[in-house]
């Protein structure tokens, strides 16, 4: 049996939304205009960059 490698957090999530897009294919594109927008507001609060991905990656799977 072939072991896979852990997915990174953002494969993970890639992958995720791949499967939700698969039955709803808008959600594509409003998930990433949540992201883009959430993670502007993140560095407007001048949040920490590693901070900003998590909040962008929040927005990304905010409808799952």
């Amino acid at each position: 049996m072939t072991r896979m490698a852990p997915l990174s957090p953002e494969a993970t999530v890639q992958a995720l939304m791949s499967a939700v897009e698969a039955k709803q294919p808008i959600l594509r594109s409003h998930s990433e205009r949540v992201a883009w927008l959430a993670a502007e507001i993140a560095r407007r609060l001048e949040l920490p960059e590693s901070e900003v991905a998590i909040v962008r990656l929040a927005g990304l799977v905010h409808d799952v």
